[in-house]
């Protein structure tokens, strides 16, 4: 068995504990730190995202539908919108009334991350301002 191979499967045997310093340890020790640090985050990345898969494929088929996985979490959310409505109005009207509520949530999330993408692109234009007049200034003093 090659060296390559038998450090793989003690790393295998390994398991979950000392992930981390598994992942650095089956990188090639002749390339620098750095590469081998991004090597190892590669790794680590690919095998937290089969794990997942995984675990997706397993839940996944012990439910009969997809819709029956999340069922519970949604009815809870419903739930949560229709315990808000006035209790003393009639079935049909606190019905749309949690609709109503439950779309002003999502709406209301919708205008945080709008304003939450448009803050993050003007700090980036900001920063691409700041590096450009620190280059400037760099060049001037040359």
């Amino acid at each position: 068995m090659p060296a390559d191979a038998s450090k793989r499967s003690a790393i295998a045997r390994r398991g979950a504990q000392g992930l981390h310093d598994s992942f650095y340890e089956a990188t090639d020790p002749g390339l620098p730190q750095e590469e081998r640090e991004r090597l190892a985050e590669q790794e680590r990345r690919k095998f937290y995202s089969s794990r997942a898969t995984m675990g997706a494929y397993a839940r996944n088929a012990s439910a009969s539908t997809r819709a029956a996985i999340t069922r519970a979490a949604r009815q809870a959310a419903w739930q949560k919108f229709y315990d808000a409505t006035d209790p003393a109005q009639p079935e049909e009207v606190r019905q749309q009334q949690a609709t109503e509520k439950r779309s002003e949530f999502f709406r209301g999330l919708a205008l945080k991350r709008s304003t939450a993408r448009k803050r993050a692109a003007i700090a980036q234009n900001r920063l691409i301002e700041a590096e450009a007049e620190a280059a400037a200034l760099d060049a001037d003093a040359v």
